[in-house]
């Protein structure tokens, strides 16, 4: 991320100096070449500590003869740009020396750049999670191969039935897609929280060091979000190529693809926000149970109606809940095609749904999806030392810690005048 780097090695001696692009060609020059999926920045530190060995047998003391040997002025450094006479230095302004700041835009790319190449390095990581959703698809469709809805009896023999049992006979005698579809949604979460969590949660030291240097929170934060589309788009597809071709839902592949797709994107937000904000050897129990309390009140486990009839703020918590919505609008698209066969209005009515609101789902999805992005770009920037709400917190830390400083001197020259001292005696060594 810097223009210009300058590495030291024992006693201050120069190794490099010079523009970052041809930081590697010069060591691969000395035999020191850096491994394909090793971080560049780390190889060189770890080279410059002796702790790699060159195939030139070139040893980390030599290195700044080697640089000496090779510096000459015009390969490496770059020519000032600028130049100040000793007699005339009250002609040179402030903005003569002002520290260059790379764009928004040149700061986004470099940050896409880097985070594909990051990406590329680690596809490894990329099919294990593909295989993870493969073997989630392959289970749930073994488990709903043959459920098919089922609806409820014709009214004339409905009403042949004993009053007393009527109500039972009036309901949908199998009815698998809430099931399915929960089950399918939870599965699809799991994975996809689990992957977001490598995006930011491995960088915050390296964010916070760059951030140090000038780097953009936003060019940062969206070149990573952007480059974690490919898995956003490939894992759906993957699931639905299994689940769709052997469970055959009615509805069609396209409007559960693009279900699913929005609820793989809204996990990215939620894996963003906690990997963020708990440190990474508790993220992973901290995203099961929030998926967890979010499963629970999405409809998929309690009823819709059964949740509105719980006290305020329970009533309320699906909304927060972007599981609730897409479990809502898969099992109306995917009642809705068997219209044609059966009254599917008890079967609504049951869960609370409409085909109406249905419609307004989606927006309920890209809501929260967005809104976490944002929560989580707003933590990411609070984790800057510089930040406001860092200054906040050290400032109230300072006076929290004076204040207790105040009540224990007091006590203590309470404490000694008791005792017979006038005065708290102070050691002027402290």
């Amino acid at each position: 991320m810097f223009d210009d780097l300058l590495l030291l090695g024992e006693h201050g001696r120069t190794v490099y100096m010079g523009p970052t692009y041809k930081l590697q060609k010069y060591f691969t020059s000395l035999g020191f070449d850096c491994p394909e999926k090793v971080n560049i920045a780390d190889y060189v530190i770890d080279v410059c500590a002796g702790n790699v060995s060159s195939t030139m047998d070139v040893m980390a003391q030599e290195l700044p003869e080697k640089w000496e040997v090779a510096y000459d002025g015009s390969l490496w450094l770059r020519t000032p740009k600028f130049s100040v006479d000793d007699d005339d230095s009250s002609s040179a302004t402030s903005s003569t020396y002002k520290k260059p700041h790379a764009s928004y835009f040149n700061q986004f790319f470099a940050c896409l750049q880097r985070a594909i190449i990051q990406f590329m390095r680690t596809l490894g990581s990329f099919f294990l999670d593909n295989v993870l959703v493969f073997i989630a698809g392959l289970c749930l469709a073994a488990m709903f191969n043959n459920a098919k809805y089922i609806g409820p009896l014709p009214d004339v023999i409905v009403n042949q039935c004993p009053a007393g049992i009527r109500y039972m006979c009036s309901g949908s005698l199998s009815d698998p897609i809430g099931g399915q579809n929960g089950s399918s949604m939870l599965a699809l979460v799991l994975v996809a929280t689990m992957a977001s969590l490598r995006v930011f949660g491995k960088e915050k030291a390296v964010f916070i060091r760059e951030g140090e240097s000038g780097l953009n929170v936003f060019s940062y934060f969206w070149a990573k979000d952007i480059a974690a589309l490919p898995g956003i788009i490939v894992s759906p597809l993957i699931f639905m190529s299994l689940f769709y071709t052997v469970v055959q839902p009615h509805a069609t592949f396209i409007e559960y693809y693009g279900y699913f797709f929005l609820v793989y994107w809204a996990s990215y937000g939620l894996g963003y926000c906690i990997s963020i904000l708990y440190k990474p050897h508790i993220a992973q129990l901290a995203a099961v149970v929030h998926i967890f309390i979010l499963n629970i009140i999405s409809g998929a486990v309690m009823p819709w109606p059964a949740i509105q009839n719980l006290f305020v703020p329970l009533c309320y918590a699906p909304y927060i809940s972007f599981l609730f919505y897409s479990y809502y609008v898969l099992y109306v698209i995917e009642i809705q095609s068997y219209e044609y066969m059966y009254d599917i209005t008890k079967s609504l009515n049951g869960n609370g749904f409409t085909v109406h609101q249905a419609k307004f789902m989606p927006l309920g999805i890209v809501g929260l999806g967005l809104l976490m992005r944002f929560a989580a770009l707003f933590m990411l920037w609070c984790s800057k030392p510089d930040s406001w709400y860092q200054s906040m917190t050290i400032n109230n830390l300072k006076l929290r810690l004076v204040s207790i400083k105040e009540i224990i001197y007091a006590f203590i020259a309470t404490k000694l005048k008791r005792d017979g001292f006038d005065e708290l005696p102070i050691n002027n060594n402290m």
